[in-house]
């Protein structure tokens, strides 16, 4: 029987397969389960319909609102940091 010598970086190596073969399962269970589920890809019309912009329209404004609620309350607590935006130095 041979008897493999560990060297230095086998351990690197080794490790660094099983993550990709790691990897490389998971994507491939994902693509199955994607493909099973029948996805129905909706139409034109029904993506764009008035209540679906509506919805759209709304989440938007309440996101703004949110935002500029959370800067107006930083500004006027006592001693808050502003909040870095990127890049960040």
């Amino acid at each position: 029987m041979t008897w493999l010598r560990p060297t230095k970086g086998t351990l690197v190596i080794v490790t660094a397969l099983g993550m990709v073969a790691a990897l490389a399962a998971g994507v491939w269970i994902g693509y199955l389960i994607g493909r099973r589920a029948d996805a129905k890809t909706l139409s034109w019309s029904t993506r764009t319909s008035r209540v679906v912009l509506g919805r759209q329209a709304i989440t938007l404004l309440g996101l703004l609102a949110a935002s500029r609620l959370e800067r107006t309350v930083r500004r006027r607590l006592p001693g808050a940091k502003p909040r870095r935006h990127w890049p960040m130095p």
